[in-house]
């Protein structure tokens, strides 16, 4: 079984666009034994953070026929995208008109954080922008993201995301539009429910942690609730 490899980069107008340019052999090696390294569970503070990351639509549901090569992005492909991520250590990144790939200084404009499958609607992530390009978002100066992943050989079908770059030239049509929601501070319409779920969560869990303290110190309810909640 071959390890995914970088086949070749396309190039227009000095930018590389990676829709097609980079393929994969085979299927990717399974992770095994001491090998697998998954992604650690996040701190509460940093759970509290990913609550104002914005979710966005990283590769579209389907067959694709572009000028770059086709691919496919299916049940099956999605599986396998989310669980070579999560497998990783590292966030993957987001950066502007594929520039790390040029091995040149490339300043991220954001980080991936989590890759999600929505099914019909396509792999999904957690982004974490930077004030940078959120300032480009929100003035809508960029407007479309561009994936940059391996595709294997013999059916098109997409294994695993390396990274993604701002653009407004889109290689796959019927991206969705990239957008910073101000009335909500920054958030996504998407991910605004999810502030309000952890909110109730953290809550219920500072209130449970209280309750212990309590006991410790022989401190009632009642006597906390009047003069220390």
């Amino acid at each position: 079984m071959n390890e995914p490899s970088i086949a070749h980069a396309l190039r227009w107008g000095g930018h590389i666009y990676g829709v097609s340019g980079i393929e994969a052999k085979g299927s990717p090696a399974p992770a095994t034994g001491n090998l697998l390294r998954l992604r650690r569970c996040p701190t509460l503070a940093e759970s509290s953070r990913q609550n104002m990351l914005h979710e966005i639509q990283l590769i579209p549901f389907g067959y694709h026929v572009t000028s770059k090569g086709d691919f496919l992005l299916d049940e099956e492909a999605l599986k396998l995208v989310v669980s070579t991520f999560d497998s990783q250590v590292n966030d993957l990144v987001v950066d502007y008109e594929h520039q790390t790939l040029s091995g040149k200084e490339a300043p991220a404009a954001g980080w991936i954080k989590k890759l999600m499958d929505r099914g019909r609607q396509g792999l999904w992530g957690l982004v974490d922008w930077t004030e940078r390009a959120t300032g480009y978002l929100r003035s809508k100066e960029y407007r479309y993201l561009s994936p940059v992943f391996l595709k294997r050989q013999s059916d098109s079908r997409v294994v695993r995301l390396v990274n993604a770059g701002l653009t407004n030239a889109p290689e796959i049509d019927g991206m969705e539009a990239l957008a910073v929601n101000k009335s909500n501070f920054g958030m996504s319409v998407q991910t605004s429910g999810l502030l309000a779920a952890s909110l109730s969560e953290s809550k219920v869990f500072l209130d449970e942690t209280q309750r212990r303290i309590n006991e410790l110190m022989g401190c009632s309810e009642e006597v906390w609730r009047k003069y220390g909640g």
